[in-house]
């Protein structure tokens, strides 16, 4: 809205990009509008267990970014 200004945008930029897949977002205030992007890929239909720690990276990383908050404070 008019007036404020949005804090902890930076909180959700991600970018996980491995073998098994992708989580990327990224944020940005331009005016009074906040844009946030969000790119969530699997690059296989199935994994092998090798590929377990590659695979919780990008799950982590989905995770992570739906435990953000974005705060409004007056400017």
């Amino acid at each position: 809205p008019d007036g404020f200004k949005a804090e902890g945008l930076k909180d959700l930029n991600f970018n996980v990009d491995n073998a098994v897949g992708t989580f990327t977002s990224t944020a940005e205030q331009k005016g009074n509008t906040v844009s946030i992007k969000i790119a969530k890929v699997y690059k296989h239909n199935s994994e092998k267990k090798d590929q377990w720690k590659q695979l919780l990276d990008v799950l982590d990383a989905s995770y992570n970014f739906s435990q953000k908050k974005i705060i409004l404070k007056k400017a």
